[in-house]
């Protein structure tokens, strides 16, 4: 296999070779071998390949490749019909699954304040709790907008 097989598959339309390829590297990896032309000269299977990717990954990952993701959206990849609403829900997505894992990381720090040695002060468990309360109040649905153009 090249360092190039991504963009290959990409250029071949091969979407979930593509999406298998990269579950198997980090996000930076897999962002150092997009650059604008490439995802400019392959939009729609870069787009694809993007969503199916992003979609697939972690909570954490998700959110730093959608982040990257998203700014691909409002460059190279502009042209596309809903560009915009695409980057935007993929960024979304990633932080609803991102402060929800967030959440019942917080949720669990109880264990590290319940032991014969434990030297976390149970007040810290109480504040973090508390955090995990207002993460998942969160919503992160989107309201979308409907522009009128008028000339």
């Amino acid at each position: 296999m090249t360092e190039r097989q991504l963009v290959a598959d990409l250029h071949d339309g091969r979407v979930d070779d593509a999406v298998a390829l990269a579950r198997r590297h980090s996000v930076d990896w897999v962002t150092a071998q997009l650059d604008y032309d490439t995802l400019d000269e392959h939009a729609e299977a870069a787009s694809a390949f993007l969503q199916a990717w992003c979609e697939s990954l972690d909570p954490l990952p998700r959110l730093q490749a959608a982040d990257w993701a998203a700014g691909q959206y409002l460059t190279a990849l502009v042209h596309l019909d809903h560009s915009y609403g695409i980057a935007a829900s993929l960024v979304l997505c990633a932080q609803a699954a991102a402060t929800a894992y967030l959440a019942s990381s917080l949720r669990e720090t109880w264990a590290l304040a319940d032991g014969p040695d434990a030297e976390l002060d149970a007040s810290v468990v109480t504040r973090l709790q508390a955090y995990a309360d207002t993460l998942e109040s969160m919503d992160f649905q989107p309201a979308w907008s409907t522009q009128s153009t008028s000339d």
